[in-house]
């Protein structure tokens, strides 16, 4: 019945349906012209950069007088000071009116973080979140805030009903990708120390790519939150549809040194990548290849954010190894150094982030890889340009090598993994509701040891190539509410002769070098 759904001429009139509306709204759209593609709020300096998903953000009212700097002082964006929100972004309410703003004096370049707009949380901790000066801990405000993230999806299999190794709307039919709930307190960034911390609890189908060793699993790989135990200690080994995460647990510290320092201690989302954990972070319904297979999702340790003047900010830390928040044996340590640079139009920005150390894995472990930890160097480049304030494009490639023996089969062996990609995102906005997007992506898996180990093994040595192509759109009717259909095709070059169910293909239970796939999910803000 879902792959009848499925046939090409359906496909044609989805992508048709999508065409008119985006059609629509254009004619529809007004003069207005909103800053809609912005460097992240929440870890501008990282690189991530936000789509339209974010519900807009306003710089913090402060009842403390201060002077306030020249405007030429003050940078055009987020990447500009740590954690500031998305500058000249749209601010609107459900209605379609514009809020009525405060007046009154603001601290010496204080930016923070607010709140999306949501149902009922904000309303909810009002009287307990309001910013204050803050004693011992600092300027800054309590928060609570979270989203529930499903969606269906359809696609062109014949033999099975997963999307694999497709990340995130990875299963056919209807699924609950994030109940996602975050508390902590957020600190404003200025002339004072300040201090904070972040507590993230997710439930859903997402949580597979949030799961770190140590955590959600024993130190041995063996789940304990999610799944049954098992002895196999391959990586992530039991896969179940549903299950829990903590993405994040840390503490924050901000010291106004240079033009701000900002500290993180503990567990929290990878610093690197253009692609988020957070549903609400990501323009896209899937994720790409290299977001999910070539990077680590989550990192444990320490990460330092160094604001050097109005356009430059070095990152610099140490951390465990990929996705692990402890493993057995010793502890593997890696380093984490990179520069951002964003000119102080806003229209132009670029990240550069390398991270070295010796770690048993790279993100998922295929079977055949041995115990003793090896160097593993990875180099994350990101680039972001706006044409206009409608129009953006970003840029993204990743490199990745580990220099472990690798068994394959009984007796053969081989040195060396190797992995890297290439994301080109465009992003156009219609008008304050409505974004179409587009990404292309190419990943190459050289060794064939990366995409899919530890969940589907396929190792061959046999060089992988994987191209997708989505097509999206988020329309956003309310400031709680995001919806985001997507069109996706992937192929592979992958062939695997010798494969116990024939030639061992990508998708399709590995029947298919093809994956056609229709998604659409809705956020609803709390």
């Amino acid at each position: 019945m879902i792959n009848d759904f499925f046939k090409p001429y359906r496909i044609l009139g989805i992508a048709a349906f999508i065409t008119a509306s985006v059609f629509s709204s254009f004619v529809q759209a007004q003069n207005y012209i909103p800053d809609s593609i912005q460097l992240s709020d929440e870890i501008p300096a990282y690189g991530r950069l936000s789509t339209p998903v974010q519900a807009p953000v306003t710089q913090v009212q402060y009842q403390e007088v201060i002077p306030a700097p020249a405007p030429s002082a003050q940078p055009a964006s987020a990447m500009a000071y740590p954690n500031a929100p998305a500058q000249g972004a749209p601010a609107y309410t459900p209605d379609g009116t514009a809020p009525v703003m405060e007046s009154g004096p603001v601290m010496d370049g204080a930016v923070m973080e607010t709140s999306c707009d949501g149902l009922f949380l904000g309303d909810f901790c009002e009287p307990i979140c309001q910013p204050s000066c803050g004693g011992i801990l600092g300027p800054g405000c309590l928060f609570v805030e979270g989203w529930v993230d499903q969606g269906f999806n359809v696609n062109s299999n014949k033999n099975s009903s997963t999307n694999l190794p497709m990340a995130t709307d990875d299963y056919e039919g209807y699924q609950l990708n994030q109940l996602y709930l975050s508390f902590g307190r957020r600190i404003i960034k200025a002339d004072q120390w300040a201090l904070g911390g972040q507590i993230d609890i997710m439930y859903g189908t997402d949580y597979y790519y949030m799961t770190s060793t140590g955590l959600e699993t024993t130190p041995q790989n063996i789940p304990h939150v999610n799944g049954q135990k098992t002895d196999n200690t391959q990586y992530r080994a039991i896969y179940t549809k549903y299950g829990m995460a903590l993405p994040q647990f840390f503490f924050e510290i901000y010291a106004p040194i240079l033009n701000g320092v900002d500290v993180k201690i503990g567990h929290f989302d990878s610093v690197m990548g253009f692609e988020s954990n957070q549903a609400t972070q990501n323009f896209f319904y899937s994720r790409s290849y290299q977001s999910v297979y070539g990077m680590p999702t989550t990192m444990t340790g320490v990460i330092t954010d160094w604001k050097i003047g109005d356009c430059w900010s070095i990152i610099a830390g140490g951390v465990n190894e990929w996705n692990a928040f402890c493993t057995s044996g010793d502890e593997d340590f890696s380093f984490v150094i990179g520069a951002t640079y964003e000119n102080l139009c806003g229209n132009f920005a670029v990240s550069a982030i390398v991270m070295n150390g010796k770690q048993k894995g790279a993100t998922f472990m295929p079977v055949g890889y041995p115990d003793d930890a090896n160097n593993t160097t990875l180099v994350n480049l990101i680039l972001k340009y706006k044409f206009s304030e409608r129009f953006a494009y970003v840029g993204e490639f990743t490199y990745g090598n580990n220099d472990a023996i690798v068994n394959e089969g009984d007796t053969d062996q081989f040195r060396g993994r190797n992995w890297y990609g290439f994301s080109n995102y465009l992003f156009y906005c219609i008008n304050e509701h409505l974004t179409f997007g587009t990404r292309f992506e190419w990943f190459q898996d050289k060794e064939n040891t990366v995409v899919g180990g530890g969940n589907r093994v396929t190792l061959d040595k046999t060089p992988a190539n994987y191209f997708t192509l989505s097509l999206g759109v988020n329309w956003d009717p309310f400031t709680w509410l995001t919806i985001r259909p997507e069109l996706r095709w992937d192929y592979s070059d992958l062939e695997i002769k010798d494969a116990p169910n024939g030639n061992g293909y990508a998708f399709d239970n590995g029947d298919s070098k093809t994956l056609f796939t229709f998604g659409c999910d809705a956020i609803v803000r709390f």
